[in-house]
């Protein structure tokens, strides 16, 4: 089934499918309720303007708004058989095409106006006229196509990149050239010969576990385009990774419903207009449900590729979930901690959008968050994506929940690999090492979710390098994690509360320091409703090899888990044996290694 099978209006299967399912699933009535609400609504506004980013001359609001609204119009139209959302969806789309031009020195603004576009083109063909076809073509070459051909003629760096930008681009591209019939053939071709090519190098910011390299907020977007270029264009072929990618989707939104802060992606999750398409294309029973619990608006498409109604697996008491160069995720629920979730941040500072953020932990549980990001920085900052980019505070390695090395930030191009996973009935373990070039110390991290406590290690070893005799120091460091909870100094460490729940913060190694606490201004903080404090750990003079080990927990007694505290981590994988005391009958099978590099 091509493109044009798919979203056409004359299409009587798919306005059949559409509309049986929208009258016969729960969530599909719900999808059907939001659409058709949305179209009537945007009956009442005016047609779309050209509008740009506040402080930055983007299109993407104009971009985005189009793509939105001709989605909406197209599915409310199979919904309802009402013509008025076919004449207004193709007043939308002339009104972009008498624009002066789509921006192209900001080409994904280009490219995205130019997939709204043909879409626009294939689904309201048939209410349009001759003359509204041709001008709509004309615009898709005069705005698109050209451009596009320049811009592989001077080789803009979308053109060979390893992320999202060269997805989107070659994706607008490659749906412009297969719709605008009233373009030369051979314009398009060679255009579309380039861009089906091109494409490649960006679909392998996808992993073949379902990671996207670039983050949650970024996946959707990559996703989009990728599903886009290939219902378009059937043999480009898609990377395994993709299919599995609402894995990384699911796995990467909290239990409270927020995202994980990775890199620039955004604190709400961006739903995906394709977890249909992926749960019907997967046949995942996962998949299918997390269409419908997935958070976020449904979007008109989930309409187009209703998942089938299956009941989703249920997932062990530990949960532990690694994607490669990018992290772990550890859920885990017990009465003192429910529906906890951890994850430990890895991979490489290298990729676009990342921060200098590696071994970043995150923690919630109950659905309050207790160790936060701090979030992206303000894209409108000058050279925030070039040069200047690390010199923004967010960006650094002080503004995340990681070592920092004496005053230094990570190296752009740092990397940590995975020592090991480890899951179990009653915990789960995760560690990584550190590498930063330059660096006088190599970090190691594990992190262990155990029934009412996260305990985090850090080994930080002198590299033999920076260290020519026995008195020369490698340098310092500080511990530091974020949390917007109320916090107070307790001993040597802190409480931290929310609502009607609190966490002692201990410190349980080195024995003679303490956890300190620094508010900061709103101005560094940035837009968290609640205020932020750093609890700091600061450790001077390392000479030899150092452990930091910090425990938040629901109680102040002290357990077996101690042990834990004085056990190497590389002992960590062998942990049946730092936790006897607590297996007893069954519970003392073995455990299931998730990942050991070696």
């Amino acid at each position: 089934m091509d493109a044009a099978e798919i979203f056409s209006l004359q299409s009587s299967e798919t306005a059949f499918r559409v509309r049986k399912f929208a009258q016969g699933d729960p969530f599909g009535a719900f999808a059907a309720e939001i659409v058709v609400s949305d179209a009537l609504r945007l009956l009442k506004k005016p047609l779309i303007k050209r509008v740009f980013e506040r402080k930055r001359r983007v299109l993407l609001p104009t971009s985005r708004s189009l793509m939105r609204r001709v989605s909406v119009l197209f599915v409310a139209s199979l919904l309802t058989a009402n013509p008025v959302f076919r004449k207004r969806a193709v007043l939308e789309i002339k009104a972009v095409t008498r624009f002066s031009d789509w921006n192209p020195s900001h080409f994904l603004d280009v490219a995205e106006m130019a997939a709204a576009v043909s879409l626009g083109r294939v689904w309201f063909a048939g209410d349009m006229t001759a003359l509204e076809r041709a001008a709509v073509d004309e615009a898709l070459a005069a705005f698109a196509i050209r451009p596009g051909r320049e811009q592989f003629s001077r080789s803009e760096f979308w053109v060979d990149a390893h992320q999202n930008w060269n997805i989107v681009c070659c994706s607008g591209l490659i749906l412009a050239c297969t719709v605008a019939h009233g373009v030369p053939e051979q314009e398009r071709n060679e255009l579309l010969e380039l861009a089906s090519s091109a494409i490649r190098s960006g679909f392998s910011g996808f992993r073949p576990d379902g990671g996207y390299l670039e983050g949650p907020s970024y996946w959707e977007l990559a996703l989009r385009y990728s599903v886009l270029a290939t219902l378009f264009q059937p043999s480009i072929e898609l990377p395994e990774g993709v299919l599995k990618s609402w894995k990384f989707s699911k796995s990467l939104t909290c239990p409270s419903g927020v995202s994980v802060n990775y890199g620039d992606s955004t604190l709400r999750p961006k739903r995906s207009p394709f977890l249909g398409w992926l749960a019907l294309k997967s046949g995942d029973a996962d998949a299918a449900e997390w269409q419908r619990s997935a958070p976020g608006r449904p979007h008109p498409f989930d309409l187009v590729w209703p998942g089938p109604v299956v009941k989703a697996t249920t997932c062990k008491t530990s949960h532990v979930v690694d994607f490669e160069d990018i992290g772990t995720v550890i859920r885990s629920s017990s009465k003192a901690l429910p529906n906890a979730f951890v994850f430990l941040k890895r991979g490489s500072n290298s990729v676009n959008h990342a921060h200098l953020d590696l071994g970043s932990v995150l923690f919630e549980f109950g659905g309050q968050t207790f160790l936060c990001d701090l979030g992206r920085e303000d894209y409108s900052r000058e050279g925030y994506f070039g040069a200047d980019r690390f010199s923004y505070f967010r960006a650094k390695t002080k503004a995340h929940n990681t070592v920092s090395i004496g005053d230094a930030d990570q190296s752009k191009n740092a990397r940590a690999r995975s020592l090991f996973s480890y899951r179990h009935e009653n915990y789960a373990i995760s560690a990584i090492e550190i590498e930063s070039e330059g660096s006088g110390l190599r970090h190691r991290r594990g992190v262990l979710l155990f029934d009412d406590a996260l305990w985090i290690r850090d080994e930080l070893v002198p590299n033999q390098a920076s260290v020519s005799g026995s008195s020369k120091l490698a340098g310092s460091a500080v511990w530091r994690v974020f949390t917007d909870a109320k916090v107070d100094q307790h001993g040597s460490g802190a409480r931290l509360s929310k609502e009607d729940v609190s966490l002692e913060c201990n410190l349980v190694l080195p024995k003679e320091n303490q956890i300190l606490l620094s508010p900061l201004e709103p101005a560094v903080a940035g837009s968290q409703k609640n205020g932020i404090t750093c609890l700091h750990v600061n450790i001077e003079l390392i000479s030899e090899v150092t452990s930091i080990v910090v425990c938040f927990r629901r109680n102040s007694k002290k357990t077996e888990q101690e042990l834990f505290a004085f056990k190497e981590i590389t002992e960590w994988s062998n942990s049946e044996k730092l936790f006897v005391a607590h297996e007893t009958g069954d519970s003392k099978r073995k455990g299931d290694k998730i990942a050991r590099a070696s």
